[in-house]
């Protein structure tokens, strides 16, 4: 993972959406079809909102279920089929795809009572009752006790719903599968599912100020996600505490919200701020391989609180230290956003095909401080001059000390024109310009490196399919039950796997043509667009689960 594109824009009532009328594309869809620009300029990673069924068609933190991702009518990002083809394109660009998952609350049940039916008869799995949800008020019901949450005095999941209580909560008697941790079973299976059913590779922990760590351990555990959690403080040993004393045990990251506030100081206080704070900030410092540094994010942008001016300087920093570099998709797009593409691929070149390695501060002063990354691999490392300063016009010129020797380096940010040298020491003289509206930074390395590229492997998507009673998607029946609708690439091969049931398989097109053929498992598409399985019981009424692998194309048109 090198870079991770946080994809949720901030809208009226939510990420403008076709759902009311703010947005003429579904964002599932305006997913796929940007996506393979973002690959192309070298980001790794897409995480998208919460895509399961909210209480109403708001940005998704008011979940009620995990397991309705849009199956009978669209959330605001669209349907669970738009969800789906948006995985499979982020796998043909090569990209890890994310969820951002609301674990910690639920919202919208009936008196407590999430119990969804399904249209076969069945409870959608999961349901939840009171017994479920803290409670201390024993007038209110039985007593449940909360779970050992991060951090109890930042509490406040119970301000967004009602708060789940993994440990101690249980369902209806409470006997057998409903004892006491009902919840946190059920959770590692819902996350599961996540995995395989929609091909998550990983997950924005939401609030997990409100999860016990436990929680999270066991369903990394279980599934094997990558995950981020969102620990909205500037308290370096709460966050260093969380990633490595708790459960949590080093296996999951956090967000570097001390850097971001440091950023968001610099920025918004042109010339009159402080660089040398920059050394000592930052989670990325005590844990480099823990931290996902970012300059912007929905929450920010939705509540005003980002940063409202020379936000270029903050990327560039957040680019080039240690850390994995999270990017709002906002910050990029044209038109959409706030448009600084040019800038943010620049950075995120630089950082992939130079910044690497262990990082050295060169130089500390009032208005500009240099920094050096000491490469790793066929990254040769990169020296980076930060400038707050839009007052001197000339800039500021400095003599540094590096670990190339006799070397000629160049600003691949393109603000300094002049390659400069090295002398046999390593000390060099660089230069970095006024800062006009963010631009005040360089980003000097070894000459030479010009024209590189990213590759973009893609590969296949690998996803899940089942038709059961306690899902929206019922058991297979003799005359043929539909399955899903996948988006696929032309000449590409499919093939199926049958998990469990006693069922045959048939994959055709749009028009069409038969791709698989009953009683074979593997067929290879003609054509690109939806192709539409659909399964057979061979004896009754048959439950089944399969396994589809198929490649979809790297992006798609509007009108797709």
């Amino acid at each position: 993972m090198e870079a991770i594109v946080q994809f949720q824009l901030t809208g009226r009532g939510g990420a403008p959406s076709k759902v009311d009328g703010s947005s003429d594309t579904w964002p599932h869809d305006l997913g796929s079809q940007i996506m393979s620009r973002f690959a192309d300029a070298g980001v790794t990673d897409w995480m998208i909102g919460p895509p399961t069924r909210g209480q109403n068609l708001g940005n998704g933190y008011d979940v009620k279920t995990l397991y309705d991702y849009g199956d009978l009518s669209p959330t605001r990002y669209g349907s669970r089929q738009r969800l789906l083809r948006q995985s499979a394109v982020a796998k043909a660009n090569g990209m890890g795809f994310h969820t951002d998952a609301v674990l910690a609350h639920r919202d919208g049940g009936t008196q407590s009572r999430y119990e969804f039916p399904t249209s076969s008869g069945g409870i959608l799995r999961m349901p939840l009752d009171k017994t479920c949800f803290v409670n201390l008020d024993p007038r209110k019901g039985p007593i449940i006790y909360k779970d050992h949450v991060a951090v109890p005095t930042e509490d406040f999941a119970y301000l967004f719903g009602e708060q789940v209580s993994y440990f101690s909560g249980y369902y209806k008697d409470g006997k057998d599968g409903h004892r006491a941790g009902y919840p946190l079973r059920e959770v590692k299976k819902a996350m599961r599912y996540a995995k395989e059913a929609i091909g998550f590779d990983g997950m924005r922990v939401d609030n997990i100020k409100s999860m016990d760590p436990e929680v999270i351990r066991q369903i990394q555990a279980e599934t094997g996600m990558w995950a981020v959690g969102e620990d909205w403080s500037s308290n370096l040993d709460q966050m260093t505490w969380l990633i490595f004393g708790s459960q949590l045990g080093a296996r999951c990251s956090l967000y570097d919200y001390p850097l971001f506030f440091e950023l968001r100081n610099m920025c918004n206080n042109t010339a009159k701020y402080n660089m040398r704070r920059l050394l000592w900030t930052g989670l990325y410092q005590r844990a480099p391989f823990n931290a996902v540094t970012f300059v912007n994010n929905h929450d920010l942008d939705a509540k005003n609180a980002r940063i409202l001016n020379n936000m270029p300087l903050a990327y560039a920093m957040a680019a080039t230290v240690p850390g994995l570099f999270g990017i709002y998709a906002k910050d990029w797009l044209e038109g959409l956003g706030y448009g600084y593409d040019d800038k943010l691929a620049n950075a995120l070149w630089f950082r992939r095909f130079a910044a690497q390695g262990a990082m050295v501060w060169r130089w500390l002063d009032y208005q500009f401080v240099v920094y050096e990354r000491l490469g790793l691999g066929e990254a040769p490392g990169g020296l980076v001059i930060l400038n707050n300063d839009s007052w001197n016009a000339n800039g500021y010129w400095v003599t540094v000390q590096t670990h190339w020797r006799d070397t000629w380096l160049h600003d691949y940010s393109g603000h300094m024109p002049d390659n400069v040298k090295t002398d046999h020491e390593g000390n060099v003289r660089i230069g970095v310009k006024r800062n006009d509206y963010g631009t005040g930074y360089s980003f000097y390395a070894p000459d030479g490196l010009q024209g590189r590229r990213t590759e973009v492997h893609g590969r296949p998507a690998v996803q899940y399919f089942e038709g059961a009673h306690d899902l929206y998607y019922p058991p297979a029946k003799p005359a043929g039950t539909p399955v899903m609708a996948i988006w696929c690439a032309p000449r590409k091969p499919i093939h199926l796997q049958r998990v469990h049931g006693d069922v045959d398989c048939e994959v055709k097109d749009d028009d069409g043509h038969i791709i698989v053929q009953r009683g074979r498992w593997d067929g290879e598409t003609r054509r690109r667009g939806w192709h539409h399985v659909a399964a057979y019981a061979k004896n009754g009424e048959q439950e089944y689960k399969l396994k589809v692998e198929y490649s979809a194309t790297r992006s798609i048109a509007k009108d797709e």
